[in-house]
């Protein structure tokens, strides 16, 4: 079933069959819920009733201001969402899709392709963000989870959550993630990383470039090698390389003068290959060290 460019289709009671496969270049209204099998609009979608697809297929042009169910959304193009979508798998496959804020399930696992962005203009809440595009806009996006995978550009706004990154991932705006895991590969932070409560962990082999501004109550390392930081390094909290208790290293490559508050473990200072050697104990150790090339 097609609906023409400037055309309307009014859906009074709900009478389209369950295999339908509805194109809409119009106008569908829905005055009453529907289930079909798969819709493709390039439309308007307005209406308080439900509709819900198996799949939705969201093409450039398409503004969603009603209700869609359940099942999985592809947007394509350029999108907006300022209605309802319950969809438990949404995939920004290419363009911008624009949220107007609390449009996307809190369970929905939203996957953000390369080069694709998703744009909030206002609040939302989902269950995992799988990243390998830019996240944008004024609007907090809020994960349990957030997967930022190699080219994720962040310059929006990042709520509470798990954030883990690889690959070459940046963050110019904000990540307010209460545990953030440097994997592999390097975060770029020119923004705003961590709140003051937060868990900040580098992974062996992986680096965190420090150019903006890092919040958090822990730093550690984890795994075999040395995690490495790079950028001036003002701790007020706990530095544990390897993990409270653990023994781990933590490299500056940097030839900055740093100011290091640490619990255990060790801290390499790769210019001058000078290390501290800090063991663990019940109050803070501190050391200053201006280290010369």
């Amino acid at each position: 079933m097609d609906i023409a460019s400037g055309a309307g289709l009014l859906d009074q009671a709900g009478g389209l069959a369950p295999s339908t496969v509805l194109t809409n270049a119009g106008m569908l209204t829905m005055n009453a819920s529907d289930t079909i099998a798969t819709y493709i609009p390039n439309g308007i979608i307005p209406g308080a009733r439900l509709l819900t697809a198996t799949t939705y297929n969201l093409n450039d042009g398409t503004s969603v201001t009603g209700h869609l169910g359940l099942g999985t959304l592809n947007s394509n193009g350029a999108v907006g969402i300022t209605g309802t979508a319950d969809a438990l798998a949404v995939k920004v496959q290419t363009g911008t899709l624009t949220l107007g804020g609390n449009n996307l399930a809190d369970a929905a696992v939203v996957t953000l392709s390369g080069g694709a962005t998703l744009s909030l203009s206002g609040a939302d809440t989902i269950g995992t963000l799988d990243s390998n595009g830019n996240i944008a806009g004024t609007g907090v996006l809020t994960a349990t989870t957030y997967n930022l995978n190699d080219g994720t550009s962040v310059t929006g706004h990042l709520g509470l959550g798990t954030l883990n990154s690889n690959g070459a991932v940046g963050i110019t705006g904000t990540a307010d993630a209460l545990a953030v895991n440097v994997q592999t590969g390097t975060l770029t932070n020119t923004g705003t990383l961590g709140i003051a409560t937060t868990h900040l962990d580098i992974a062996g082999g992986a680096t965190l470039i420090a150019g903006g501004t890092q919040h958090y109550a822990l730093l550690t390392t984890s795994g075999t090698g040395a995690g490495t930081w790079q950028g001036n390094l003002i701790n007020p909290t706990t530095i544990a390389p390897g993990g409270p208790g653990g023994f781990g290293m933590l490299q500056e490559p940097d030839q900055s003068h740093h100011h290091r508050t640490g619990r255990n473990g060790r801290i390499r200072h790769a210019a001058s290959k000078r290390r501290f050697h800090q063991l663990p104990g019940r109050h803070p150790q501190t050391r200053h060290c201006g280290c010369q090339p």
